[in-house]
């Protein structure tokens, strides 16, 4: 009997396997559905933490420009971050909220603007400008460290990012974004000497000239620092300086003059740049 049952029972064990097999012919199907569909809700996850995590990064890094400039008794001007725009009606003024149109900005960008021009000032844009990656850094530290407490997945997206944001901003590279250099670039080149310390600053002291009073004339020295430039973005810069000077003057020959050479100096600088002079 105990043979009998030795030699029946493998061959019943196979057979059971088989009609279990044969009676659920779609799970495969199933399986891989469920599959692809956790790889899609996986997708979208890592997307949506990215770009939350890439929001509240680029706003910490945008925020610590503006501290750095209030501190400094600057003026609260706009912040830009993705489609959206925090702005004030005039310098210091009443907070408005609003949609930032120019592309180019929706990568973060923002303003503080001193209350008289002086050449001081240049010390000053120097803090600001590592205002934002010391902000992002020492935000990327704090989320991770909150991450490691939390296990939040929003904290180690956003840590991450903000690291890197902090790092690729503070490290001086010649990568520009339109015309606009990195800010350990501009740091390096205000805080130092020479050709380049010179158009930087040259380039922030006509700009604050121009925002405290539109129609004063420019520093003809200091315009002639970004016309005499090596470099083809700084003197569609200058160009660019000069004709908005004229026209804010109502000066229709210096206009005239002025947008000429803006538009021959045009010709040797990427389309975004002369995209992001003429919104201005």
């Amino acid at each position: 009997m105990s043979n009998t049952f030795g030699r029946q029972t493998p061959a019943a064990f196979v057979s059971s396997g088989h009609k279990a097999k044969a009676s659920r012919p779609g799970r495969p199907v199933r399986d891989r559905r469920r599959l692809k569909m956790d790889i899609i809700i996986m997708v979208a996850k890592i997307i949506s933490l990215a770009i939350v995590g890439g929001f509240l990064s680029t706003f910490v890094h945008e925020s610590g420009h503006i501290i750095a400039g209030l501190v400094n008794g600057w003026k609260f001007v706009f912040i830009t971050v993705g489609p959206f725009k925090i702005y004030a009606d005039e310098p210091g003024g009443k907070i408005k909220f609003g949609i930032e149109k120019n592309l180019l900005y929706w990568g973060g960008i923002s303003a503080t603007l001193p209350q008289d021009a002086k050449n001081e000032n240049t010390d000053t844009f120097a803090k600001v400008l590592i205002g934002g990656p010391a902000a992002s850094l020492i935000f990327g530290v704090l989320c991770i460290g909150i991450f490691a407490l939390t296990k939040a997945e929003l904290f180690i997206m956003a840590g991450f990012i903000a690291l890197g944001q902090g790092t690729a901003c503070a490290i001086p590279m010649k990568v520009r974004t339109g015309s606009i250099l990195n800010d350990g670039t501009r740091y390096m080149r205000i805080r130092g000497k020479g050709r380049l310390a010179d158009e930087e600053k040259a380039s922030f002291l006509i700009s604050i000239d121009l925002l405290l009073d539109p129609k004063c004339g420019i520093n003809s020295d200091q315009l002639e620092v970004l016309l005499s430039s090596e470099d083809p973005v700084t003197r569609y810069i200058g160009c660019f300086y000069e004709y908005l000077s004229a026209s804010n003057r109502e000066d229709a020959d210096a206009c005239a003059a002025a947008k000429a050479k803006m538009d021959e100096a045009g010709k040797l600088v990427p389309p975004s740049v002369r995209k992001q002079y003429s919104a201005v």
